[in-house]
This record gives structure tokens, C-alpha cells and sequence, in this order.
């Protein structure tokens, strides 16, 4: 066939089909490429309202473990956590994630695309302290619906080989290092004095004293028109003794508190254990409001 004689029609086609054939693969290569880029890079909205639980302090080169709690405080699995310095886990099954700890200084932790981070204080190994197993401080007054930290020596950096009782029920460790653990108290458990223990190791630390808490939330108007006031009320259940509770405001688009999005206040103590924070109607709607104890050691 001569350069200026055409190809019959039947062979036109099919050089035309495999050029668009090889086309079409780039397309698909690209297209492929794209996803595989996309899935890998988790939307900052999925860790809206999930929170990185780190042990406060941790051994420099030493094992531990992280959780991640969704926005109904449940443990989160397959989540995605970022270390300063580059490092990075994911939460298994269970909602935690063991790994070492790096060079001393302060680690911080965040979900990827977003800024807020939990933090944690890494101790070079020599100032482990000693090695049996004790507990040095942990929170008095703790609530029986949120976590609490004890701190002290002696500790397994794997959260699930630590076995805490409170209350005569068994606690779940959800974050851990050889410095503290980072505790879930078990559900039901009844409020007032109560006492805990530590096992680790094979070895046991206490009973120790502990008051346990509950914290309900009453509005005095559960609807309210826009620019309407109303009054937000803390009752803390189980202890006479003067607590400080965090109010946060999770419906900022109906409702506003006096002091922003989160509030601190100090319950009055006594037989009727109480703190209250103005808020005010921005438009109707039912609104939400939350609070937590703030560690009291």
C-alpha cells in the first residue's frame, strides 16, 4: 500500500478503535487514581464530634495506646490518627491503637485535615520511676458516664493488659502508658463513694477511694421563640462537695451561651449540688447541651 493509498474501511475502524481503546485506559487510570487519592483522604466531617484520648504522659520509646471516641463517647474503630513529627495509626476494632512512643517532648495528635489535637508529654525513659506497680494521683471525684486518668508507675503501655475495678465491676482502659491510664467506668454503675484497683503485671495497686458522680441537665424552657432567655441548670448526683462542669453548647445555629460555645462552672455544693448558665434562643428548634466533669484531683 502506498503512502498516499487509504486503508480500507474496515481497517480504519480498527486502528481507530485501538487508539481509543488506549485512551479509554488512561482515562480509567486517571479516573482510578483520582479515587484511590480521594478515599485515602479522610473529609474533615468524619471526625466531626470524635475525640483522640492520649495517655498525659508517656516513656519516650516505650509502648502505648490511643482511643478515639465517636460523638456518643462509643470507641471508634478504623479512624485515622496523625502524630506530630509525621507519624501516623489507625484505631483497630476496638477503637484503640498501640504504638512507641517518640523522642521526648510534647506529641501532639489529630485527625487528618484538621487542626484540633489532643497532646501528651513524653519523659525520657531514665525518669520511668520505679518499677512496681503504684498509683500517685488520679482524679477524687470522677462521673459515672465519662473517662478519668490515673496516674503513676508501673503500667502496661497496652491498654487491654491493665485491668481496673471499680465499683466492683471491671472499668475499660482505653488508653494507657507505662505513666497512665485513661478509664471508661462500667455502665449502671451506682453513684457515691465507691473504691477501684489496679492490676497489671501480675501485681495490684489498692483499694483506693473514689466518689463517683452523675450529672443531669434541666432547661426551664425545653422551647424557646428567637431572642427568647432561658436558664440552663447542673445537678450533680452523688457528692456534696463543690465541682467544676463543663457546659458546651452543641447546637450553636439555635441556641447561644453567655460565654461562647463552652462554659466552665462551679456547682454551688451542699444537699442540692447545683451550677446554672444563661443561654439565649437564637431561633426555634429543640437544642442540645452537654456537660462533663472537669478532672477534680
Amino acid at each position: 500500500m502506498t503512502p498516499s493509498e487509504k486503508p480500507p474501511m474496515k481497517q480504519r475502524f480498527v486502528y481507530s478503535f485501538r487508539r481509543m481503546s488506549a485512551l479509554f485506559a488512561v482515562l480509567l487510570s486517571v479516573a482510578a487514581a483520582c479515587l484511590a487519592q480521594k478515599g485515602g483522604k479522610a473529609s474533615p466531617k468524619q471526625h466531626q464530634g470524635k475525640t483522640i484520648l492520649l495517655p498525659s504522659q508517656m516513656l519516650a520509646g516505650q509502648q502505648a495506646t490511643l482511643a478515639v471516641l465517636d460523638a456518643q463517647g462509643r470507641l471508634a474503630p478504623d479512624v485515622a490518627v496523625e502524630f506530630s513529627g509525621g507519624g501516623r495509626v489507625a484505631t483497630d476494632s476496638t477503637g484503640r491503637a498501640i504504638f512507641a512512643a517518640p523522642a521526648p517532648g510534647v506529641l501532639l495528635a489529630h485527625f487528618p485535615g484538621l487542626k484540633e489535637n489532643a497532646h501528651a508529654i513524653l519523659l525520657p525513659a531514665a525518669e520511668a520511676g520505679p518499677h512496681e506497680l503504684r498509683v500517685t494521683a488520679y482524679a477524687h471525684i470522677a462521673s459515672v458516664t465519662d473517662r478519668f486518668e490515673i496516674s503513676g508507675n508501673g503500667f502496661d503501655g497496652d491498654a487491654a493488659a491493665n485491668r481496673v475495678s471499680l465499683g466492683g465491676k471491671t472499668a475499660l482502659v482505653v488508653a494507657a502508658s507505662p505513666l497512665a491510664l485513661t478509664v471508661i467506668p462500667a455502665p449502671d454503675l451506682d453513684v457515691g463513694q465507691s473504691q477501684f484497683v489496679v492490676e497489671s503485671g501480675g501485681h495490684i495497686a489498692g483499694p483506693l477511694p473514689l466518689e463517683m458522680v452523675s450529672l443531669e441537665l434541666t432547661a426551664d424552657k425545653t422551647r424557646m421563640a428567637a431572642n427568647e432567655s432561658g436558664v440552663l441548670t447542673v445537678r450533680v448526683r452523688g457528692s456534696s462537695e463543690r465541682v467544676t462542669v463543663e457546659v458546651r453548647n452543641l447546637s450553636p445555629n439555635l441556641v447561644a451561651l453567655a460565654s461562647g460555645v463552652a462554659q466552665q462552672l462551679t456547682t454551688s455544693g451542699g444537699a442540692d449540688n447545683v451550677a446554672q448558665v444563661k443561654l439565649r434562643s437564637l431561633r426555634p428548634g429543640d437544642f442540645s447541651i452537654s456537660a462533663r466533669l472537669v478532672s477534680q484531683r
